[in-house]
């Protein structure tokens, strides 16, 4: 708690107890989070990722668009919660809101500090029309309307409005899904690293030899470019962050610190390596001027949205699906109060810094996911706010306070035990998947993805006509949603419909030749229906996807050996095993093959080799047995049975070769 020693504190309080308050209130309002399940993308990122069995293994994350992707240190994050409560979601909401509470202790101390060094001999708030009184001011109040500093009270009060606008900053709904949802630790962890790069910048300024914490402030931005890739803006806002409450220009900030800014700057190159070497994410592409025109309309109706529910944070939506607005009729006065913001804020940076700092920061985070570069994945999402949050959350505090005086710091007060409330009540509502969904739906019907995943859970609980309708709708409001019309093909043949389920799913791999997923799907759907000759070129074309899939390629050989194709059986079984060496049931099955095929020398070392891997397995056993025979080797064929039978009593094959093998004795 030294750290915020030099702030200004509550009033009547020690320094400490702001941020105890902070913290114990964090903690109480997430505490009913703690069991909510694994969700959505946490399967990729949590539940399946391979290299969150150790703290090493997750500096390299898995490519491939999860969302962890190209993100180490978040990777990282999700090992250290393994490490503590391996698969049991507890480890990682622990996790989440401890990393919650360290972010709104640092807006407080942020807050608490700029209002501090707005008022000390250091901080030179930047140029402001003659005339205007400055920052350091202590009176402050509705008398002096139209000066820069009006909104502050660098005094007594300063330390209440610190506290103030972190408990609300904290307390709202608006965070649950970058705190209640798992995979959004993204979010979260990226906005501590930013958080932490502003406030160790105050601490260099503030300290009489300020190399300990530029050294921190360093090295939380390039911690943070490998969290997540909105701290891309970050050294530009340190830089006007100088500009605005130290060094007073651009010019001056420079002068002084320029080796400092152009380290912060150096960070760049984490994210830039993190995307030239191939991990980066998947989740964003331009496809050409028309789909980012589509994506910038998108955008001006989500920042409108989020603003709205920032204000009023009522009918949340937890996946808004994929849908991009194509008609900029549809959006027009959103675009307009958008463009007029951002006006505003340009205006705001020369004429009144401080608040265009704060619309800087809103539209500055917001510009790599929320502008016209398209983020396929998620064309609108309410985590996005996370940081952005605060711009909003301390506008609306200082308009409060500079119209009402002391008054708007207590009326601002009453927000939070109702924004707190609001938060207890959101996360209740992420305890159930199907109720998460069907929530999701209740608010934004729109959403193709909430359906199709409302779908695919009723469809796990046996609900077939239930999931078909949601499958349906999500194919209405997106023809071209491939995954929904694989999961309405699987509900056709769940219902006895096998030609118009494996219809549809034929349709979706003619529109998609190269669905890996979807052609090992649909050779299982066609072996599984009696349909074996026509799942052969189905493997074959899967094959020729993915030829490094051990797992695809031992499937194959399974089919080609029923199908009575030996020695293709036995080249795909023979790849499975190069592949995958010390996979005992590979073996097993290329032991199989070799027999059937005649090889019995070879397929008695692939036996042997199954065995060393997996020692207690009867069928493994019993094959070696039938091997042993056909060589001639009697005895230890009848030593291979019994140890089979040893193992599986019921084994019918090892009973009657051991039978035979000793006439019954």
């Amino acid at each position: 708690m030294k750290s915020f020693a030099k702030a200004k504190p509550v009033s009547g309080f020690p320094a400490w107890a702001a941020p105890a308050l902070i913290v114990a209130a964090v903690l109480l309002v997430y505490a009913n989070s703690f069991s909510v399940p694994f969700l959505l993308d946490d399967q990729g990122s949590i539940q399946t990722n391979p290299t969150l069995e150790s703290v090493w293994r997750a500096l390299q994350p898995p490519a491939g668009g999860d969302t962890v992707s190209g993100r180490p240190v978040l990777n990282v994050s999700f090992a250290l919660s393994h490490a503590l409560s391996g698969l049991e979601v507890w480890g990682y909401h622990l996790l989440n809101v401890l990393i919650h509470a360290a972010g709104a202790l640092l807006v407080y101390g942020l807050l608490a500090r700029t209002l501090a060094l707005m008022g000390s001999p250091v901080g030179r708030v930047a140029p402001r029309p003659p005339g205007k009184l400055e920052a350091g001011s202590e009176s402050v109040g509705p008398a002096r309307r139209g000066t820069e500093s009006a909104p502050y009270r660098v005094g007594r009060d300063a330390g209440w409005f610190a506290l103030v606008a972190a408990l609300l900053w904290s307390l709202h709904p608006l965070q649950t899904e970058a705190v209640t949802y798992l995979s959004q630790r993204a979010e979260s962890l990226g906005a501590f690293f930013y958080l932490l790069t502003l406030y160790a910048f105050v601490r260099s300024v503030e300290a009489p030899a300020p190399l300990r914490w530029r050294m921190v402030t360093v090295a939380a931005c390039a911690l943070g470019m490998a969290a997540k890739e909105v701290m891309v803006t970050a050294p530009l806002l340190v830089l006007l962050y100088d500009r605005t409450f130290v060094g007073g220009t651009f010019s001056a900030a420079w002068a002084a610190r320029r080796r400092f800014h152009a380290a912060l700057a150096v960070t760049w190159i984490v994210l830039i390596a993190l995307l030239v070497s191939g991990s980066g994410r998947g989740g964003t592409a331009v496809a050409g001027d028309a789909s980012s025109w589509h994506y910038l309309l998108t955008q001006a109706g989500a920042l409108v949205r989020y603003l709205r529910l920032s204000l009023l944070p009522t009918g949340q939506v937890f996946d808004y699906g994929t849908r991009l607005v194509t008609n900029l009729g549809a959006v027009w006065w959103q675009g307009l109060l958008v463009l007029g913001l951002l006006a505003a804020t340009a205006w705001a940076l020369v004429r009144r810094p401080v608040i265009g700092f704060l619309g800087t920061l809103f539209f500055a985070v917001l510009a790599p996911s929320s502008s016209f570069l398209p983020v396929l994945s998620q064309v609108m999402a309410e985590h996005r706010m996370y940081l952005p949050l605060l711009s909003v959350v301390v506008l609306a505090v200082a308009g409060l306070q500079y119209g009402l005086g002391r008054s708007g710091l207590i009326a601002a007060s009453v927000a939070i035990p109702l924004l707190a409330l609001a938060t207890l009540q959101r996360n209740l509502v992420y305890r159930d998947a199907i109720g998460l969904w069907r929530d999701t739906i209740r608010n934004h019907p729109e959403s193709d993805r909430a359906h199709n995943n409302l779908g695919a859970l009723l469809m796990g609980q046996g609900d077939l006509p239930g999931a078909a309708a949601e499958f349906q709708e999500a194919l209405r409001l997106r023809p071209d949603y491939l995954r929904a019309l694989s999961n309405l093909g699987l509900v056709l043949l769940q219902q006895g419909d096998t030609a118009g389920g494996l219809a549809k799913i034929a349709e979706l791999l003619r529109q998609r030749p190269d669905d890996f997923d979807g052609h090992v799907n649909y050779a299982r759907l066609l072996e599984k229906t009696g349909r074996s000759a026509e799942a052969v070129p189905v493997w074959r074309h899967a094959v020729q996807l993915r030829q490094d899939s051990a797992e695809v390629r031992n499937s194959f050989g399974s089919l080609l050996l029923k199908s009575d194709q030996g020695a293709e059986a036995v080249a795909q079984f023979s790849e499975a095993v190069r592949l995958k060496p010390d996979e005992p049931a590979y073996l097993g099955n290329l032991a199989s093959a070799l027999a059937v095929a005649g090889r019995f020398d070879e397929a008695v070392v692939a036996y042997h080799r199954s065995l060393a891997l997996r020692p207690d397995s009867a069928g493994v056993h019993a094959g070696l047995a039938l091997v042993l025979r056909q060589l001639g080797r009697n005895d230890e064929a009848a030593a291979q049975a019994r140890e089979a039978l040893r193992i599986d009593p019921g084994l019918a094959t090892a009973r009657a070769l051991l039978n035979a093998l000793t006439g019954g004795r």
